[in-house]
């Protein structure tokens, strides 16, 4: 996994305490797409929920909503 995965997903977490949930949601896709790219499906599935928890009226990228979609397909 790399360095900056972890990263993306303790910067999330760390929005996601001051209330910032758009910056979170920000954060936790940068690490979906690599969750894709590396074929962790569901790590990327849990990432994607996590989105919708932390900031449910943000919207995300089409390609996290995409990749969400074939992942669960897929599992």
């Amino acid at each position: 996994m790399d360095a900056e995965l972890a990263l993306y997903n303790k910067i999330g977490d760390l929005y996601t305490k001051l209330n910032k949930g758009a910056e979170a949601a920000d954060m936790y896709e940068k690490a979906v797409k690599r969750y894709i790219d590396q074929g962790l499906d569901n790590n990327a599935i849990a990432l994607c929920n996590k989105i919708l928890r932390t900031a449910p009226g943000v919207p995300i990228s089409i390609s996290t909503r995409a990749a969400h979609g074939a992942a669960r397909a897929a599992g």
